[in-house]
């Protein structure tokens, strides 16, 4: 599913995999494959938690009543980690401070 949204100024043009929409709920779901999860999401990549942050930021601005939330679906196992909303704020917090 193609995103795209303005975050900070900048312009996110995204392929997300999977797009769920429900009457309370956006959930955003990216696969990771032929990767090594992680053993929660406290250690996940913040490659990832930057990745998701941004399509988290360009859907809420398109389903701004809506909470989104964003879950990475590892095919390693198979198993999903949910990422929280501080760790995706603190993503973004940290690529405009290094």
């Amino acid at each position: 599913m193609p995103i795209t949204g303005l975050i900070n100024g900048r312009v996110l043009s995204a392929q997300v995999d999977r797009l769920v929409v429900t009457g309370t709920d956006v959930i955003v779901i990216d696969y990771k494959t032929n990767r090594s999860p992680p053993q929660d999401a406290a250690s996940v990549s913040p490659a990832y938690l930057f990745q998701m942050a941004n399509y988290r930021a360009a859907l809420r601005g398109i389903y701004p009543n809506l909470n989104v939330r964003c879950l990475l679906l590892w095919t390693d196992g198979p198993f999903v980690t949910e990422l929280s909303d501080d760790q995706l704020d603190e993503a973004l917090a940290s690529s405009h401070t290094g």
